[in-house]
């Protein structure tokens, strides 16, 4: 029987995961937690009462994507792992009236990419996860004087309430009906990093999230920028980047975090470029995005959303 994930199954899908991915560590129970909380649409799978299979999904307005998902190896074999993927595209066609649908998979993966396309994806573009240690001249670059980038205090109840207000807006300016705010409430709901906004010009032209925690039961000196949204027509992205990437690094600074990593669609090849002569980083792996619905879906982005469909 396939069921919404409740927070009592946390502890059991926390096993089948390491088991299936091989780690050393647990996947945080506050992160499980949030995705239960903030999406409500993660699914199980159960035999005779005992969890044996999971997937992790998550919304946001009119875009969806399901991420990580695990049977355990005495159930390999019967197809729990399609049925889960076949169940989760339904509920977000039929429940939710999703009009998008993405994934993201390793692109050595021949298998999984032959099963999504098989069920309708089409593989669109490579997500490059790029990463670098902060080095001390990444501390005094300069910014534009009209450029700020601060955290917000998502535990004031007015702040909070105003960026996700913001990042409705600004999310649907994107494309019509995204509503990345989703982010923003998880990563509340999860304590595991912190909020910014942009400005430029005592204007609002951009969000995002940092994620300092590892998303297992260890220790981590990493701070992944999880979310950057910015609104098309503002000053160029590299410039609005370079403030982000200053600000992030004294954020890491003050708070004994050694390395950033940021997840680029190559679709922003000019940014990516941007990034490795001007900040040094380097890409640490790659993986294929596809994608069901609107084949244009993210080279439509009327602005820029740096961001990776996964858990």
């Amino acid at each position: 029987m396939i069921r919404k994930m409740k927070v009592e199954d946390i502890k059991e899908v926390q096993k089948i995961d390491r088991i299936c991915f091989k780690t050393d560590y647990f996947r945080v129970f506050e992160l499980l937690k949030s995705y239960i909380e903030v999406d409500k649409c993660s699914l199980v799978y159960e035999e005779e009462n005992v969890v044996v299979g999971y997937i992790f999904n998550h919304l946001a307005g009119n875009y969806a994507w399901f991420g990580t998902l695990g049977v355990h190896p005495d159930f390999k074999g019967k197809g729990i792992g399609k049925d889960l993927v076949r169940a989760t595209i339904k509920m977000f066609k039929s429940k939710y009236e999703i009009k998008n649908i993405g994934l993201v998979t390793m692109p050595q993966s021949g298998y999984n990419i032959g099963f999504y396309i098989s069920l309708g994806f089409i593989p669109k573009e490579i997500t490059l996860r790029l990463s670098k240690f902060i080095e001390e001249p990444d501390l005094r670059r300069r910014v534009k004087d009209t450029l700020k980038v601060n955290i917000v205090d998502i535990n004031n109840k007015n702040e909070y309430r105003k960026i996700i207000k913001e990042a409705k807006k600004l999310s649907n300016g994107l494309y019509e009906g995204l509503d990345m705010s989703s982010e923003l409430k998880q990563i509340k709901s999860s304590k595991m990093g912190e909020v910014f906004n942009i400005y430029e010009e005592e204007q609002f032209i951009g969000f995002g999230v940092l994620r300092n925690k590892s998303i297992f039961e260890e220790e981590s000196n990493t701070v992944n920028i999880r979310l950057v949204c910015i609104k098309a027509g503002s000053i160029p992205y590299d410039e609005v980047m370079n403030g982000v990437l200053s600000g992030v690094y004294k954020y890491c600074a003050e708070n004994q975090l050694m390395q950033v990593t940021i997840d680029i669609s190559t679709i922003d090849h000019k940014l990516c470029s941007y990034l490795f002569k001007q900040h040094n980083f380097r890409v640490e792996k790659t993986s294929v995005t596809l994608i069901m619905g609107d084949e244009s879906f993210y080279s439509s982005i009327k602005g820029l959303m740096c961001f990776k469909t996964v858990t």
